[in-house]
């Protein structure tokens, strides 16, 4: 049977489907450009509704059949039409529009539990009323006391013919049901803009605290499933971005010769088995009319699948890593893969293999199918068409040695990284142990309070701790003229999380997490010395502190020893990287001028630069690094029209941008990240190839993960800026 049979019988049956969007959604998002991969089956849940509604196209026997439509159809005979290729179908899948969201919710508080893994549409018992608990992973990860610290408190409730979701702060219902495992929202919403006048709770500032959020999330119909006590949603929110569907297909290892056969839903007994990626020619000789993707560069590398449990995916490529919490909703084609917790992944790791396992994992997340076909396995899933179809390359002014700049898209689009933090930083007003009566195993966040100057450390168990009082501030000399400064470096606390350095007029102090003990370390000599300038971690146990004027000195905390012997300059051999602005001084004035042009420059041992890189554009003076070993991350502002112009650089036309260029040893290119002006800072490396940045954005500070190397940008945390004198500072592990 052709494409146009096809689109002719859909047509015919979406007369018959009372929702308008099911019977115009399936072509008219881009009939006239070529798809990476057309599926029966409209959505994510949509084939058993949409069999249910039309009835005009039917699975017979594992071969698509058309029956006769009458006087009005285009079949041409009463004869069914059965294609040879059962497992296969030649419907195109409509673009997904929005931010795939998933949320976890239990009947009771408590952990998110497994009853088999297998989720069945929600079904609420008629006239009963059903409540529902949001939970976050950080809940499930921790015991009872993680649990109730980090309780959302939100709830979700369908009361005779009423959805309302309540939480501190928040409060709305409207009219609907629940039709088929979907949410239906039949009325219009009403929102208490302050229900909790008197409260002491505060409202988080997470997107489940805002009510436009939670509307336009449930008015989009989204999926509702239940496992035992578990409920999961599962939806999109917004407009963008747009997503188009695409295909990857894998064998079992263990045979050499497969065979195709009906399409069925995966279980996780099939994904037990060892599955491996099969090259696209094989796909496509496999299953006619459909087409699969590879974004894999030479040297390729087969991606593996298997599942070592109920609710674990291995997905194993370039790097090793997988889902840990997973469901699958049979919904007879396929099943669809759900799991509310973000993928682990090894961060900033490099080699054949990556971009094809980021892409699945990727469709996965966002609610990928999952079908068996013999001894065939086939993912089907949505992932942004900038990855199948980049745009060509613009003619670039620049050096080769610039990579592309990568675009810092809307925060509100980035999903959560999963790490320690939580995704707000905000320590307790008040009950707040000291570290001394409460050690912790290590550091992963620090933080000076704006009221007392209080030094506070978040431990690995989301617990906050007192570790020193008034280090707020620098007691400047009388000669001085400054009224302060930072105590808290972005490289305060050391590599392993386990110690944490800050400085003070009389020089450094270390705070070990595990006995809450301090040790002061005189600077020595007259100002500038009495207040260093800068230091680093040369390893977990020693610390380089600059004394300026080329003066360094190195505090080794395992014996406590303090030595001299080496020079600023010779330590900075560890980062053997810089870039800089050339700006000319004013001879007359000695005025520096409002711009020059950017140079990236490697040094020697000695601090001398042997070699230097002119990159193409002017920036003005004043710029900020990141250093790590061999690695160097500097913030350029520049209002250079070959950077900011569309036939240099593609987006809009801002009057000035702000660039995070990014030079790993390792690596021959600099690595862009281009954001809005003054809104963006490097903050510190956390390993290989992943920068923490800083984002100023909507009165709030928030922390990006980039992967400088591959690409990507997840969101770490945010904080009030405001409620602290200095930080917050981060470990370099916080995964």
């Amino acid at each position: 049977m052709s494409k146009n049979e096809i689109r002719d019988a859909l047509d015919r049956a979406a007369e018959m489907v009372p929702d308008p969007d099911l019977s115009h959604t399936a072509w008219s998002a881009g009939r006239s450009r070529k798809r990476r991969t057309s599926r029966a089956w409209w959505s994510a849940g949509g084939a058993v509704a949409a069999a249910t509604l039309v009835g005009a196209i039917a699975w017979n026997g594992g071969a698509l059949s058309l029956p006769d439509s009458g006087p009005a159809g285009t079949a041409g005979d009463d004869t069914a039409r059965t294609s040879e290729a059962g497992p296969t179908s030649g419907v195109e899948e409509p673009d997904r529009s929005g931010q795939p969201t998933m949320l976890a919710f239990t009947s009771e508080k408590g952990e998110i539990g497994h009853a088999g893994g297998v989720l069945e549409p929600w079904a609420p018992d008629n006239g009963s009323t059903t409540t529902w608990h949001l939970t976050d992973e950080l809940m499930w990860m921790g015991g009872p006391e993680q649990a109730e610290q980090h309780d959302p408190g939100i709830t979700l409730t369908l009361e005779e013919g009423t959805w309302s979701v309540r939480g501190c702060g928040l409060s709305l219902q409207a009219p609907g049901t629940v039709t088929e495992g979907r949410v239906v929202i039949t009325g219009d919403w009403d929102v208490d803009p302050d229900p909790d006048p008197a409260a002491t709770c505060v409202p988080n500032r997470a997107s489940w605290r805002d009510s436009e959020w939670w509307e336009t999330l449930l008015s989009g119909s989204p999926l509702v499933a239940q496992d035992g006590t578990t409920l999961l949603l599962s939806g999109t929110v917004g407009e963008e971005p747009v997503l188009e569907p695409v295909s990857v297909g894998f064998k079992l290892s263990d045979v050499a010769t497969p065979q195709i056969g009906a399409a069925r839903a995966a279980t996780w007994e099939d994904l037990a088995q060892d599955w491996m990626e099969v090259p696209l020619e094989d796909l496509t000789a496999q299953f006619p009319g459909r087409e699969f993707v590879d974004t894999e560069t030479e040297p390729e590398a087969d991606l593996k699948l298997t599942s070592p449990g109920v609710g674990d995916l291995s997905i194993a490529g370039g790097c090793g890593g997988g889902f840990t919490q997973s469901w699958l909703l049979d919904t007879g084609e396929a099943a669809i893969f759900h799991d509310p917790f973000e993928v682990v992944l090894a961060v900033g790791c490099d080699g054949p293999g990556v971009r094809q396992q980021s892409l699945v994992t990727g469709m996965l997340r966002d609610g990928g199918e999952i079908s068996v076909h013999g001894d065939y396995l086939v993912i089907d899933g949505w992932v942004n068409p900038t990855v199948l179809d980049p745009q060509p390359p613009v003619e670039d002014p620049r050096p080769e040695i610039l990579s592309p700049a990568m675009q810092l898209i809307d925060l509100e689009q980035l999903t959560q990284a999963a790490t320690l933090l939580p995704e707000v930083l905000e320590p307790p007003t008040d009950g707040i142990l000291t570290l001394t009566e409460d050690p912790t195993e290590s550091f992963i966040a620090a933080v000076v309070s704006e009221d007392d100057g209080a030094l506070l450390v978040l431990g690995p168990g989301q617990q906050w701790r007192t570790a020193a009082i008034g280090v707020g501030r620098v007691t400047p000399s009388p000669h001085l003229s400054i009224g302060g400064s930072t105590p808290l470096l972005d490289t305060s606390i050391s590599p392993t999380g386990h110690q944490l350095a800050y400085r003070t007029n009389e020089g450094i102090v270390i705070v070990t997490a595990s006995t809450g003990e301090a040790a002061q370390h005189q600077a020595g000599g007259q100002y500038p010395d009495t207040v260093p300038n800068d230091f680093f971690w040369l390893d977990d146990d020693r610390l380089a502190v600059d004394l300026r004027e080329d003066r360094a000195m190195i505090i080794d905390t395992s014996t406590g020893q303090v030595t001299h012997d080496a020079s600023w300059s010779q330590l900075r051999e560890m980062t053997p990287w810089r870039i800089v602005v050339q700006a000319a001084e004013d001879e007359e004035s000695g005025e520096i001028e409002q711009s020059g042009p950017v140079v990236l420059q490697q040094l020697d041992g000695a601090g001398d630069v042997v070699e230097e890189t002119p990159l193409g554009f002017t920036s003005q003076p004043g710029y900020q690094s990141a250093l790590a070993e061999d690695r160097v991350a500097t913030v350029i502002t520049t209002q250079d029209p070959t950077v900011i112009e569309p036939e240099g650089w593609q987006g809009e036309v801002p009057e000035s941008v702000s660039l995070v260029l990014a030079k790993d040893g390792t690596l021959n290119n600099l690595s862009v990240l281009q954001a809005d002006a003054d809104t963006v800072t490097p903050v510190r490396w956390v390993d290989r190839g992943t920068l923490i940045v800083r984002v100023a954005d909507d009165g709030l500070t928030h922390y990006v993960l980039w992967d400088t190397q591959n690409g990507g940008l997840t969101l770490v945390t945010e904080a009030d800026a405001t409620q602290f004198r200095a930080g917050p500072v981060f470990a370099q592990s916080n995964q």
